[in-house]
């Protein structure tokens, strides 16, 4: 075996010396999509507040904005939590 290509197949080298090509996906099945720590937290988080639906409507006005606000709008209401955070 001489590792994995950029387009996901893995090379094997007959006893013969003869190379043929398998997908990794067909070898080991395809990948789980993994969550990174930040995902896993924002899912806890939501499962812990599932049952106040005020809170809930404040994270959908919340990702609502996010979707469509620029860069320089996101950095200011972070401000205003970091603000917030040190007052606490």
């Amino acid at each position: 075996m001489s590792g994995i290509d950029d387009q996901g197949n893995v090379t094997f080298e007959t006893d013969d010396g003869e190379n043929f090509k398998k997908k990794y996906s067909d070898i080991l099945g395809p990948k789980g999509e993994e969550k990174d720590e930040t995902a896993q937290q924002i899912t806890t988080n939501l499962t812990d507040m599932k049952a106040d639906k005020a809170k809930l409507a404040s994270v959908k006005s919340y990702t609502d904005f996010l979707k469509t606000a620029t860069p320089e709008k996101i950095a200011e209401v972070e401000k205003l939590f970091k603000t917030e955070e040190k007052a606490a």
